[in-house]
């Protein structure tokens, strides 16, 4: 996903800016995408085990009942 939002961030803001608004960005690299990516490996992580730990808690209520 960070790789197509760096891509594809200028012809989105154009759309939705305002004429008189001008925004210059650098154009994407593969180093922005790896510092993107790698800042959110700790936030996929935590996701991952919060469904892995849901499913274990949800079978753990159903012995119980």
């Amino acid at each position: 996903m960070n790789l197509l939002t760096a891509k594809f961030m200028q012809e989105i803001f154009k759309s939705f800016m305002l004429e008189r608004v001008q925004i210059e960005l650098p154009p994407p690299n593969s180093l922005d995408s790896w510092t993107q990516f790698f800042k959110n490996v700790n936030q996929t992580g935590l996701v991952v085990t919060i469904v892995i730990f849901s499913g274990m808690v949800s079978r753990e209520y159903e012995k119980e009942i």
